[in-house]
């Protein structure tokens, strides 16, 4: 199971085409990790964006969180870098979506799915450090929180039940910056 997700970060990481840290260009980041709240899980995200005037990124992205119910965030990334030094504090700031995603074994009506399946917001902010490789590339480690959620509805017999799931969460990454 948690080989599935490892391959799919990988998968993610791989697909991006390396570009050097420049003042102004495209930048790409794959990072992945654990997310502590109610329960301890793993969590992908990846991203493209571009960089400028040094400690400016602002990106698009998309990840996986693989909670007591998976979901899909697709959100917005901005980063900051804390100094113009190619090793730096960053901050964080994302917003989005999240999609659900659950897995046989994860809807709350047994192995019934939903009749409905409402997208949630996705929320996340925190600092990280980006340690420079030398080559214009940099590992990351962040420490972020999250705040996410999602509705389901089940229609029975003409009356609607809703399950909503609501995730506040502290997350730790490592990555790789490209």
């Amino acid at each position: 199971m948690r080989l599935r997700y490892i391959l799919l970060f990988l998968a993610l990481a791989a697909g991006h085409e390396s570009i050097a840290q420049t003042k102004h260009g495209v930048y790409g980041f794959a990072e992945g990790g654990v997310s502590v709240g109610e329960n301890t899980n793993f969590i992908a995200r990846a991203a493209v964006g571009y960089r400028f005037a040094y400690q400016w990124q602002v990106g698009l992205g998309a990840g996986l969180n693989a909670a007591f119910a998976r979901h899909v965030p697709l959100f917005t990334t901005v980063r900051y870098d804390l100094t113009k030094k190619k090793s730096t504090f960053f901050l964080i700031a994302d917003g989005g979506v999240t999609m659900p995603w659950l897995m046989d074994d994860q809807w709350p009506d047994g192995n019934s799915k939903a009749n409905k399946q409402h997208w949630g917001k996705y929320l996340q902010g925190g600092l990280g450090y980006r340690l420079n490789t030398g080559d214009g590339a940099a590992f990351t480690f962040a420490a972020t929180y999250m705040h996410s959620g999602f509705k389901l509805e089940y229609l029975y017999y003409g009356s609607s039940n809703d399950y909503k799931y609501v995730f506040n969460q502290l997350g730790f990454t490592v990555g790789f910056f490209f």
